[in-house]
């Protein structure tokens, strides 16, 4: 069986191309939105601190870890990018070393101040109260990007799931001559 250029445009290019677009678009702004932040911090008996900084992302399916040592502050770091032409401000919390900065979550935005906010604090006030030897802290963001890029992720998937079904259904089309009607058992081309 040959398929021709309608076949392979109808049943591969443009439903592949729109579940690419879908999960390409979709699922960075889900992971960026969508993410779980745990933040282990220790002193050490020469009184440094080291944090190990796991994010979490799909309930915990998906995760990454970081040990950061010498941890001098932490803050809330303040920038500037461009958007439609216009500057927009943007934040994230890092950890501050000897050796430069660290973020905390994957991505800085302009949503969710008060996460950002609180997370710094309780860093800060294990960091300044030196009868503390350890912290545990976890934090969840739910963001807009992630609300934003939910519905193209759930597209992507439904296109996905669906794809088999439209490759064998277009398959079927070009054997009956385009018509869409099934041909009767036993009676095929």
């Amino acid at each position: 069986m040959v398929y021709g250029r309608r076949f392979l445009a109808e049943a591969v290019v443009k439903p592949g191309a729109a579940i690419l677009f879908c999960l390409g678009f979709g699922l960075p702004m889900t992971l960026f939105g969508f993410q779980c932040l745990e933040l282990e911090g220790r002193r050490g008996a020469n009184g440094v601190v080291s944090f190990r900084l796991t994010r979490y992302w799909l309930g915990g399916m998906l995760s990454s870890s970081r040990d950061v040592s010498g941890v001098e502050r932490v803050e809330l770091a303040h920038t500037r990018t461009t958007s439609g032409g216009r500057r927009v401000g943007i934040s994230q919390a890092v950890l501050v070393t000897g050796g430069g900065r660290v973020e905390l979550f994957a991505g800085a935005s302009n949503a969710q101040e008060d996460l950002k906010k609180r997370v710094v604090a309780e860093v800060d006030a294990f960091l300044k109260d030196f009868r503390r030897s350890e912290y545990l802290g976890q934090f969840r963001r739910r963001s807009v990007f992630g609300w934003a890029g939910l519905p193209f992720v759930v597209l992507g998937i439904i296109g996905l799931l669906r794809w088999p079904w439209v490759l064998y259904r277009k398959a079927h089309d070009d054997v009956n001559g385009g018509t869409g009607k099934r041909t009767p058992r036993g009676q095929g081309p």
